[in-house]
């Protein structure tokens, strides 16, 4: 995913001691349908190596908003800031609230331009991941996913990435990923409100939640488990 194409560094020195305030303007051109900037904890814009850095951490949580100017802003916590911060932490509860509940409703396509509704892919189980192209625990997973796609015949797989169709194309070009692939799923992922990736959702034959978990550990085994007790 090609957040930013260019980077402009604005460094505005003070005169007393040795403080330095540093402001990063990010500019998204070419492709992307969308701008976005990406932030830390701290509110401050990160560049596009520091961003390269964090998302090679085992988990990242993020949140969105948009600003005065309509520009998707993401906010970005590691896992060692949710283990300090554990009012940060209020997604597991959030997403216990979810199960018995039915899929929001969506329409996506994928990269041949075939339009996926949510009552699609009712009457099998679902298994909806969500994840983006620069998640590098998203995509150590996929090799695994791909096996179970492979397993379980009669299961919906689904990939769900906010990113846009040139991006995602992109990315398949070069990767095998066997799943149902669709894109620009914002607004599916503000509506469950999802800030760690990845993070899977497994629904049953009549598209109600039964499990919510993020991934990166055991997930064959995560996976495997839920499967088969919806299968019995």
């Amino acid at each position: 995913m090609k957040i930013y194409k260019k980077d402009v560094l604005v460094i505005l020195l003070l005169s007393l001691g040795l403080t330095v305030i540093i402001t990063f303007v990010l500019y998204q051109t070419g492709i992307a349908q969308k701008e976005i900037l990406i932030e830390d904890s701290l509110g401050r814009t990160i560049t596009k190596e520091e961003f390269e850095k964090m998302k090679n951490n085992d988990k990242i949580f993020m949140s969105s908003r948009k600003d005065s100017i309509n520009r998707n802003i993401y906010t970005i916590y590691t896992e060692a800031e949710i283990a300090k911060n554990k009012h940060l932490d209020n997604r597991k509860s959030y997403y216990n609230d979810l199960i018995n509940k039915s899929i929001p409703d969506f329409k996506l396509k994928n990269l041949n331009d075939k339009e996926f509704l949510n009552n699609d892919f009712k009457g099998k189980i679902t298994v909806y991941t969500f994840w983006f192209t620069k998640c590098q625990p998203c995509i150590r997973e996929i090799p695994v996913l791909n096996n179970l796609k492979n397993e379980f015949k009669n299961v919906n797989f689904v990939s769900m990435t906010f990113e846009n169709k040139q991006i995602l194309s992109d990315f398949i070009n070069e990767n095998d990923f066997k799943f149902i692939n669709l894109y620009d799923t914002m607004e599916l992922n503000k509506k469950l409100q999802i800030q760690s990736y990845p993070l899977h959702i497994v629904t049953n034959k009549d598209g109600i939640i039964k499990f919510v978990f993020s991934g990166g550990i055991n997930i064959e085994e995560q996976l495997t488990t839920k499967i088969n007790k919806l299968l019995d």
